[in-house]
């Protein structure tokens, strides 16, 4: 019979996960290990994801451990997956410390995007301005078309003007409308520019006395971010942008 070669053999132990075959699947991948050095990362990861989903912290440990050793996109995962570990573990000095390595070491990697990120909005809502900018320039600087990226540039601009720096907004805001002028961000740093040089108002933050909610027919489903759109209370179908707005709970409209 003919050897399968390591890349088939990589699929094979891939496929006994897939039908709940862990055993056979874990076999498998030693087997790549011993035979094949450029997919051993792959594997060791695949080896750790299969014991997390049973439970088996240790061998999960030691297995991501395993593939953090050999670097590229496995290794960067599997560090990811290790924090995830260490913080359902409560070892929380542990998953930072990972989390610092992957952010100073791949910074331009989805790992580090998606750290920055949490760190950045948890900053943001706890309003720890000084750690959320930190974290949002890392996301501006590195990731600046990616979701997260795009949507921390927009923040950083409302975090300026909540601290009284104007003029740094102000360069943020027309950063993200030369970048991203279509996005959904794009659109509402044109807006805040245009409110903080006296040439329109903002119609997401501010409804003039006297004018009807009505008036602007901007439907927030077409335009909201993902987190954003999490904190409104129902799907917002046919529901218009600041009549959705004036119902948010008191602290997140001061915090917008």
């Amino acid at each position: 019979d003919k050897v399968p070669s390591s890349v088939a053999l990589y699929r094979k132990g891939r496929a006994y996960w897939g039908l709940d075959q862990d055993d056979k699947a874990v076999a498998t991948m030693k087997a790549v290990i011993n035979r094949d050095s450029s997919l051993a990362g792959r594997a060791f990861l695949t080896i750790g994801q299969v014991e997390a989903g049973r439970n088996r912290w240790a061998a999960a440990v030691d297995a991501y451990n395993q593939a953090a050793r050999y670097g590229g996109e496995s290794g960067v995962t599997a560090r990811w997956k290790l924090s995830r570990i260490y913080k359902e573990q409560k070892k929380l000095d542990a998953a930072r410390q990972i989390e610092q390595n992957i952010v100073t070491n791949f910074p331009w990697s989805e790992e580090a995007t998606n750290i920055n990120w949490d760190g950045f909005w948890n900053a943001l809502h706890a309003r720890r301005w000084n750690d959320a900018i930190v974290n949002g320039r890392r996301l501006a600087s590195h990731n600046p078309n990616h979701a997260y990226g795009v949507a921390a540039q927009y923040w950083l601009g409302r975090i300026y003007e909540k601290t009284g720096k104007t003029a740094d907004a102000l360069a943020v805001y027309r950063g993200l409308i030369g970048r991203s002028p279509s996005s959904y961000y794009g659109w509402r740093a044109w807006f805040r520019q245009q409110d903080l040089t006296g040439k329109g108002m903002d119609p997401w933050f501010a409804v003039q006395p006297g004018r009807k909610v009505d008036d602007v027919s901007i439907r927030w489903a077409d335009l909201l971010g993902k987190q954003e759109r999490a904190l409104l209370a129902g799907n917002g179908k046919g529901t218009q942008l600041p009549r959705e707005m004036l119902d948010w709970p008191e602290n997140v409209r001061e915090l917008l």
